[in-house]
């Protein structure tokens, strides 16, 4: 089951299921938040990314209950960099999206967990699957977000608005905001939301050994992500363009060595642009690593170059130095949250969301030229040489 899909079913079926709870909420009365909660659940579907920039709201949640259960239910693409927060989190609820699996996985979640959980933290923006999931496994209290056309508020029993006009980091840090306040916890908005760094594990991978022991040391290391799965594809800088970057690098002043990071789906993307860029030192890691030890490469990488996909956000959380290509999606909300970062865009105004974007599609104006990519990457390169 591919994302569009799910969003389809999500408005066809989840419209009128959340109008269905509308009549039965007419005749209920407010709910009070539960005085000492022991369970707290943290729906969050989508995006691995995203666990990056939920990574201070969970601590903060932690912070404020230390001896309650923080779980996470979300899909199976998320579990390793669950895993990686394991510090914050107690237990990972995992959703396998794929054909009817996601309707049995749903079920055995909900006959374990009904009526189990004091809170519930519904951080999808926009889908009302989440909502309607939360609401069945009947949390004592749940909290959501409000966004415009999505009819969800109805289901909370807490509303936090979206209004697309901040990052995400800031957006979910607005549930434990909401928190604080109700259990007289001292927080501010100005208080610490910096990302919650991820460590590599410090048992070295023996395949990560190996390919640091092919790299000269003399060279400079560019981790390289083209990202964007077949259904996001309006989010990847053009394969040309990046063979064009990667050609004009190997003539350059540096002595670079790219190494593409990604998953199985963009293997025969990285051979085209690495085929078409004629550059002498690349190697094609796509496919071929866990996400633990993606870590533990990208940290080793003096620098990062992707578009707005989930590897750019690990390597933020890395302290790796990015140069992130974005077209469609705005960097104020979806930029790595962080300093050591510079991001590259053309002029044309990005789209807010593809959520909300009816006929969102490839477009030439939102890129970079390959001359700017390369400039701002051999400016990078000269500053990491001082």
């Amino acid at each position: 089951m591919n994302t569009n899909l799910l969003r389809k079913i999500d408005k066809n079926i989840g419209v009128g299921l959340i109008k269905l709870h509308n009549v039965h909420k007419k005749m209920r009365k407010e709910k009070d938040i539960p005085k000492n909660p022991k369970k707290i659940l943290l729906i969050k579907l989508f995006g691995f990314g995203n666990f990056i920039f939920l990574s201070p709201t969970l601590k903060k949640i932690k912070s404020m209950f230390p001896n309650a259960d923080i779980d996470v239910l979300t899909f199976s693409q998320n579990k390793q960099i669950c895993e990686m927060y394991s510090d914050l989190i107690s237990n990972v609820h995992i959703i396998k999206f794929s054909g009817l699996r996601i309707v049995y996985d749903i079920s055995r979640f909900l006959r374990h967990n009904m009526g189990k959980y004091d809170i519930i933290i519904d951080l999808e923006q926009f889908i009302r699957f989440s909502a309607i999931v939360g609401k069945s496994a009947r949390p004592k209290y749940f909290i959501g977000f409000s966004t415009k056309n999505s009819g969800k508020s109805s289901i909370f029993d807490h509303n936090i608005e979206y209004k697309e006009d901040k990052h995400l980091v800031e957006e979910y840090y607005l549930a434990a905001m909401f928190l604080a306040k109700k259990y007289h916890r001292n927080i501010g908005e100005n208080s610490n939301k910096s990302i919650t760094l991820v460590r590599p594990s410090t048992k070295k991978s023996a395949f990560c050994k190996n390919i640091l022991r092919k790299i000269q040391r003399n060279r400079l290391k560019i981790g390289i992500c083209i990202g964007g799965r077949d259904e996001n594809r309006e989010k990847r800088y053009p394969n040309e363009r990046y063979a064009q970057v990667l050609g004009m690098i190997e003539s350059g002043q540096h002595d670079t060595y790219m190494i593409f990071f990604g998953s199985k789906g963009e293997y025969e993307d990285a051979e085209d642009i690495i085929r078409m860029s004629r550059h002498s030192h690349c190697i094609n890691l796509c496919g071929k690593m866990s996400l633990a030890e993606s870590a533990e490469l990208i940290s080793n990488m003096d620098l990062f170059v992707s578009n707005d996909t989930g590897p750019i956000h690990l390597a933020a959380a890395l302290e790796t130095f990015c140069i992130g290509i974005y077209g469609p999606t705005p960097e104020k909300i979806y930029g790595p949250y962080t300093g050591k970062c510079i991001i590259l865009r053309d002029n044309h105004k990005p789209v807010i969301s593809s959520h909300t974007e009816k006929n969102l599609s490839w477009n030439t104006k939102w890129w970079p030229s390959p001359e700017k990519v390369y400039i701002t990457v051999e400016k990078a390169l000269k500053d990491l040489r001082k």
